[in-house]
């Protein structure tokens, strides 16, 4: 992570990854940026937050992490009059990182990946 400066509080937090653990998956729900550090400037958001949540879950024993799409994501059901710039926005942080760390799904459903020692059943 990269230290922003002069923020205050938060020290070091470059982002929060809301989950629920579900039938030992990970299902990640929430990317949120931190306010005192940033994934360095090559890193882009999405893909920081789902790669450093596949370690975790891989460390506290989930075999498989799961991811909403935007177009699936509960806060849009939620809230269905939010606006399109925000959905434009889940898209590209949430389907966009999964399908480049390799995730399986659609846009019309969700995500999913193996992690761990199952990791190797993962390829198709």
């Amino acid at each position: 992570y990269q230290e922003t400066p002069g923020r205050r509080g938060e020290y070091n937090l470059a982002a929060i990854v809301g989950f629920w653990a579900q039938n030992n998956a990970m299902l990640v729900s929430q990317m949120q940026p931190g306010r005192s550090a940033n994934f360095p400037s090559e890193v882009p958001f999405g893909v920081g937050c789902l790669r450093t949540a596949e370690s975790v879950a891989e460390r506290m024993g989930f075999n498989r992490i799961l991811v909403y799409s935007a177009k699936t994501h509960p806060m849009f059901k939620q809230y269905p009059n939010t606006g399109d710039a925000m959905k434009k926005e889940f898209a590209c942080v949430y389907d966009g990182s999964a399908k480049k760390l390799g995730y399986h799904g659609t846009r019309c459903s969700s995500y999913e990946k193996l992690v761990g020692n199952n990791s190797h059943l993962d390829a198709k």
